[in-house]
């Protein structure tokens, strides 16, 4: 199945997580189209601006709570994740 989701650069700023503090794009997710419409929750994530684009923080808004993910450590020369 597919599902529409819209992406959004909301704003730009400095993300304080375990690793350290990084400069970051604020870029919002949600879903389009009919299911946008019955699940308003939101999404935003913290990505660094510069190369290599690493993803420092997530936060997701649900109807009564809300979960948060926080880059704890990054290795340098530690293998890639692959698909």
């Amino acid at each position: 199945r597919i599902v529409g989701v819209r992406l959004k650069i909301v704003g730009e700023e400095a993300a304080r997580v375990p690793a350290g503090e990084f400069e970051c794009y604020k870029i919002q997710a949600g879903l389009t189209g009919m299911k946008g419409r019955l699940y308003r929750r939101k999404s935003y994530f913290w990505v660094e601006k510069p190369a290599p684009h690493r993803m420092i923080m997530q936060e997701d808004e649900g109807i009564t709570d809300a979960a948060r993910v926080e880059l704890v450590e990054w290795r340098a020369g530690a293998p890639e994740a692959g698909p």
